[in-house]
C-alpha cells in the first residue's frame, strides 16, 4: 500500500457528498446519516468519534458509544477471538503515522477482512488541530466500495444464475399470487421483515406485512396489476414480525404465463433511514430556524448578481419586525427596495457587490427605509457563499440608531467639557482682572466725584461726568466678569418675584425713562425659593439688553409678565427692539459674545452702547443653577421675547401630597439631623418632617462644626446633609465624620454643585446607604426619599 498526501478533508467531503441545504442537511447527511464511514482518533490512536456506518461495516460494534476511547487494535483482537479477522489495523496505523509526521492529509485504497468478510475502502485521512495550531488527532472519511465491485462482478454472470443472485440481493424481492400467498422471497426479504423460511412455510401469506388501514389501498393496487394496468411505485408503511413499522417504496410488475397474469413480482426499497433523516432534518430545520430567528439583528439572503438585484430568498423574523413587512412580502422584494439611495452603499449596491466579490465579506454603514417610510441608520455585514452552485449573499443588518445617538452624545459631552475647561480658565483670569480693575476704577471714580463738587467750569464738568459715566460702565463690566468667574451655589430664600421685578425696575428707572413699561403680573403667585441676588442680576441683564435693543425705536415698549402652574413659576420679558439675527440664535449664551459696539454691523444700537459679552451667559447659568429653563423667540426688526421657568418649592406639603403620603406606609417618630445653612430651606424641611404624618424629632445645624457636635451628642436615624457649608468643615467633612462613627445610618446629600454630582458616583459605588437630591428639591420628593430610607431601615 502506498500512502500519499492529497487534498484536504473538507474538499473530499464536499466532493463526496454535496450539501442539499445550508447547514442542517449538509451536516445531517454527512455525519449522522452518511453512507460513508467517518471516524476520528486522538494522538494516542483512540476513537473520539465514530458514525453508524463505521460501527456496522468496519468495527462490527453495536453503537458509536462502544468504540469511544478504544484503539482500532482492540477491535482487531476481538475479531480474532471470535474467529474473524480485522486486517485494516496495520494500514490505518501506517497512514496515521504518515499524517502525524507530515501534518498533511492522505488518501489510499485499502482491502482486507472485517467480520470475516471482504471489505474494500476508499480512505481519506486528515489531521485536525486545536485553537493554538497543535495537532490533536486525525479524522477519516472512508467509502465502502466492496458492494460496488461485487455488483460489477455479478453483472457479468449469466442470466441463468438470476435466482442465485436474487438470493444475495440486499433488496427484498418476493413473488406472490393474488391471494397474497408467497411462493418466493429472497433472504433479504425474509430477514428484513424479521421472518424465517419456516415461518412462511407454515403461513405463506404476505398479507401480514400490510397494516390494516392500508389493506384497501393494496387490494386496489393488486386488482389493477391483475388487469394489466401499470402502477407506479408507491410509498407506504409495512409491519415487521415484531410489530414495528418500516417505511419503504414498493415496485411491482405482473408475472405472465401464456399471456395471462398469474402472479406479482415485487421488490421493496427501505426508506426508513431516509424517512428518519427527513424527520431529523425537519427537527434540525426547526432548530436552525429558531436560531436564525433568534438573532438580534435582521438577516437577509439573496443571490449575487453582477448587475441588477435578485429577490430575497430568506429573511428572519427580526427583519420583518424592523422593516414592517411580512415574510411573504420581503421574499418578493429586492435589496433595492430597502435602500435609501439605490446607487448608494447599501445591500446589493454596485459598490458593495464589487468589493464583496474581491474579499468575500464586507461591513458598511448606510441608511435603510422601513415600510412606513422611516429612515434609520444601519451597519451591514455581508459575506459571499456558494449554495448548489449559485453564489449567494448573506447580510446581517444592525440598527445603529442608539449607537449613533451615543456617539453624538459623547462628542457633545467632550465638546462641552472642553468648553467648560476653557470657560473655567477664562473665569479665573477674569476674576483676577476684575479685582485689579475695580481698584483702578475706584480711584478714578472717587477723584472724578470729588472734582465735580467744586468745579464751576461747564466744559470741565461735562468731561468729569463722562469720566464718571465710563467708570460706572467699567464697574458693570467687572460685575459681570466676577459673576462669570464665580461658580457659587445659590443662597436660597423665599421671596415674591413680583416685588423683585418692581425693585429691579425701580433701580433701573433712569435707563427706562423713555420706555413704556407694561406689567402683567399674575395674582396669587407663591413665593419663589431662590437666590435673590442671582435672580436680580439675571433680571437686570435681560431688561438692560431689552433697553439697548430698543435704543433706536421711536416708541419702545417693554412687557414683563409673570404666571405660575402647579410646579413652576414663569417670567416673560418682551421688547419691540431690533431683534437678534437668526444666524446668531445659537451663540448668544457663549461667554464674550456680543452684537453691540464694534460687533454691531447692522447699526441696530445707538452709538456708545457697549456689551460685555457675559450677561446672557450669566443669566443662563443662574437659571440652570435653580434647575430652571430659559428660551427665547426673536425676529430681526420686530423684537425679542425671553421666557424663564423656575421650579416652585412649597413651604410645606400640600393637602394632596399629604393625602398621597398617608396612603403609603409612613415611618414615624424617628430622629432626623438636617444640616443646612439656608434658613428658608431648613425651615421648610423641618416643618415637613416634624408635622403629621411623619412626626419626627428634627434637629437643624447650620454649620459643619455644629453638625458634628450635634451628631456626637445624639443617636440619629437619618441625616440630611448640604454639600456647601460655611465655616471650616464642609459637607464632605461632616459625612466622613459620620461614617467613622456609624457606617449604617442613611445620609442624604442635597446639592446642586456640578463637581459634587461627579464625586457622588464614586461615593455611591462604595456606600450603599448614601443618596443624593439636587437643589432645589420638591418637598414631596424630599419627604418621599426620607421615608423610603427609613422604611428600608425600620419596616
Amino acid at each position: 500500500m502506498t500512502v500519499k498526501p492529497e487534498g484536504c478533508l473538507s474538499e473530499h467531503l464536499a466532493a463526496s457528498q454535496p450539501p442539499t441545504r445550508i447547514d442542517s442537511r449538509f451536516f445531517q447527511m454527512m455525519m449522522d446519516n452518511a453512507p460513508d464511514l467517518i471516524w476520528a482518533k486522538d494522538m494516542e490512536d483512540r476513537f473520539i468519534f465514530v458514525n453508524r456506518a463505521a460501527c456496522e461495516i468496519l468495527l462490527k460494534c453495536d453503537s458509536p458509544a462502544e468504540a469511544m476511547g478504544k484503539p482500532l487494535s482492540y477491535f482487531a483482537e476481538r475479531e480474532k477471538e471470535n474467529g474473524g479477522d480485522l486486517t485494516f489495523s496495520r494500514a490505518c496505523t501506517d497512514s496515521d503515522r504518515t499524517v502525524r509526521e507530515t501534518g498533511k492529509p492522505v488518501r489510499f485504497v485499502a482491502e482486507g477482512l472485517a467480520g470475516g468478510e471482504k471489505l474494500i475502502l476508499d480512505i481519506q485521512k486528515s489531521p485536525f488541530f486545536d485553537d493554538r495550531g497543535k495537532m490533536v488527532g486525525t479524522v477519516v472519511s472512508a467509502r465502502d466500495i466492496t458492494e460496488q465491485q461485487a455488483v460489477e462482478k455479478r453483472l457479468k454472470k449469466s442470466e441463468e444464475r438470476f435466482r442465485q443472485m436474487a438470493d444475495f440481493l440486499p433488496i427484498p424481492v418476493a413473488e406472490f399470487d393474488f391471494d397474497f400467498n408467497l411462493f418466493y422471497a429472497n433472504e433479504a426479504g425474509l430477514n428484513y421483515f424479521g421472518y424465517t423460511r419456516e415461518d412462511y412455510e407454515r403461513y405463506p401469506s404476505v398479507a401480514r406485512l400490510v397494516p390494516k388501514y392500508k389493506a384497501g389501498i393494496v387490494q386496489s393496487w393488486i386488482r389493477d396489476l391483475r388487469q394489466g394496468k401499470a402502477r407506479p411505485p408507491f410509498e407506504m408503511q409495512f409491519v415487521r414480525k415484531d410489530g414495528s413499522y418500516i417505511y419503504g417504496v414498493i415496485n411491482a410488475a405482473p408475472i405472465e404465463e401464456d399471456g395471462e397474469v398469474v402472479a406479482i413480482r415485487a421488490c421493496f426499497t427501505d426508506l426508513s433511514d431516509r424517512r428518519n433523516a427527513e424527520i431529523a432534518l425537519r427537527e434540525n430545520e426547526t432548530r436552525f430556524r429558531t436560531l436564525f430567528n433568534g438573532f438580534n439583528d435582521a438577516v437577509f439572503v439573496h443571490p449575487y448578481a453582477e448587475e441588477g438585484f435578485g429577490p430575497f430568498v430568506e429573511v428572519n423574523d427580526v427583519a420583518c419586525k424592523w422593516y414592517g413587512y411580512s415574510r411573504d412580502e420581503l421574499l418578493t422584494m429586492t435589496p433595492q427596495a430597502l435602500i435609501l439611495d439605490p446607487e448608494g452603499k447599501g445591500m446589493g449596491s454596485r459598490e458593495s457587490r464589487t468589493n464583496l466579490k474581491k474579499v468575500g465579506k464586507r461591513t458598511i454603514e448606510t441608511l435603510n427605509r422601513r415600510k412606513n417610510g422611516e429612515i434609520f441608520p444601519v451597519e451591514i455585514s455581508s459575506s459571499l457563499f456558494e449554495f448548489h452552485g449559485e453564489q449567494m449573499i448573506l447580510s446581517t443588518v444592525r440598527d445603529i440608531t442608539e449607537r449613533r445617538q451615543s456617539e453624538k452624545e459623547r462628542a457633545d459631552a467632550i465638546k462641552f467639557a472642553a468648553e467648560q475647561e476653557k470657560y473655567a480658565l477664562v473665569g479665573q483670569v477674569a476674576g483676577k482682572m476684575a479685582h485689579d480693575f475695580n481698584n483702578i476704577l475706584g480711584g478714578i471714580m472717587g477723584n472724578a466725584e470729588f472734582s465735580l463738587i467744586d468745579c464751576k467750569d461747564p466744559e470741565i464738568r461735562d468731561a468729569l461726568k463722562i469720566i464718571l459715566d465710563q467708570t460706572l460702565r467699567g464697574k458693570n463690566l467687572t460685575k459681570n466678569l466676577v459673576a462669570f468667574a464665580r461658580d457659587q451655589e445659590p443662597k436660597e430664600e423665599f421671596f415674591s418675584i413680583n416685588e423683585k421685578i418692581d425693585l429691579v425696575l425701580s433701580l433701573m428707572k433712569k435707563e427706562l425713562e423713555r420706555v413704556r413699561v407694561v406689567r402683567r403680573f399674575g395674582s396669587g403667585l407663591p413665593e419663589l425659593l431662590a437666590d435673590p441676588g442671582m435672580i436680580e442680576h439675571a433680571l437686570v441683564n435681560l431688561i438692560q439688553n431689552a433697553v439697548h435693543a430698543m435704543s433706536k425705536k421711536a416708541n419702545p415698549e417693554l412687557k414683563i409678565s409673570t404666571a405660575h402652574s402647579v410646579n413652576c413659576l414663569v417670567i416673560e420679558i418682551q421688547d419691540n427692539g431690533c431683534g437678534i439675527p437668526e444666524e446668531y440664535h445659537d451663540r448668544i449664551y457663549i461667554p464674550s459674545f456680543t452684537l453691540k459696539g464694534s460687533k454691531d454691523l447692522s447699526s441696530s444700537y445707538e452709538a456708545g452702547i457697549r456689551g460685555t459679552g457675559y450677561g446672557m451667559s450669566n443669566v443662563r447659568k443662574y437659571v440652570q443653577k435653580h434647575r430652571g429653563g430659559i428660551a427665547f423667540t426673536s425676529k430681526e426688526g420686530e423684537g425679542t421675547t425671553f421666557v424663564i421657568s423656575i421650579p416652585l418649592v412649597n413651604k410645606e406639603l400640600t393637602r394632596r401630597e399629604k393625602r398621597r403620603m398617608a396612603r403609603k406606609q409612613v415611618i414615624q417618630g424617628k430622629k432626623i439631623l438636617i444640616v443646612e445653612d439656608e434658613v428658608a430651606i431648613s425651615g421648610v424641611q423641618r416643618k415637613i418632617l416634624s408635622q403629621p404624618p411623619f412626626n419626627h424629632e428634627v434637629v437643624v445645624a447650620a454649620r459643619g462644626q455644629e453638625a458634628v457636635e450635634a451628631f456626637d451628642r445624639k443617636d440619629f436615624d437619618l441625616v440630611s446633609l448640604d454639600y456647601i457649608l460655611p465655616g471650616r468643615l464642609n459637607g464632605m467633612d461632616v459625612y466622613h465624620h459620620i461614617r467613622r462613627k456609624d457606617s449604617k445610618i442613611p445620609v442624604i446629600f442635597l446639592s446642586g454643585n456640578i463637581g459634587f454630582l461627579e464625586s457622588m458616583k464614586d461615593l455611591k459605588a462604595n456606600d450603599p446607604r448614601i443618596d443624593h437630591l439636587s437643589k432645589p428639591c420638591e418637598n414631596i420628593v424630599f419627604a418621599d426619599t426620607v421615608n423610603e430610607w427609613l422604611h428600608r431601615m425600620f419596616a
